[in-house]
């Protein structure tokens, strides 16, 4: 999947968004599709500066 490749490659969900010119709900939406599907979280979740921030895990 190019959206995960793009998270491993600069970082975080947002930067990877950005640079495929999708919506970072929509990024968000897949993430939560598959992250549903194979029943276990592929993005860690944490807080950096002042924003929400994904990242791969």
């Amino acid at each position: 999947m190019k959206l995960l490749k793009k998270v491993e490659e600069l970082g975080f969900l947002r930067q990877a968004s950005i640079s495929m010119e999708m919506s970072y709900s929509k990024a968000w939406k897949i993430i939560k599709n598959i992250e549903e599907e194979l029943q276990i979280p592929i993005l860690e979740r944490y807080i950096g500066g002042a924003k929400k921030e994904v990242v791969l895990l």
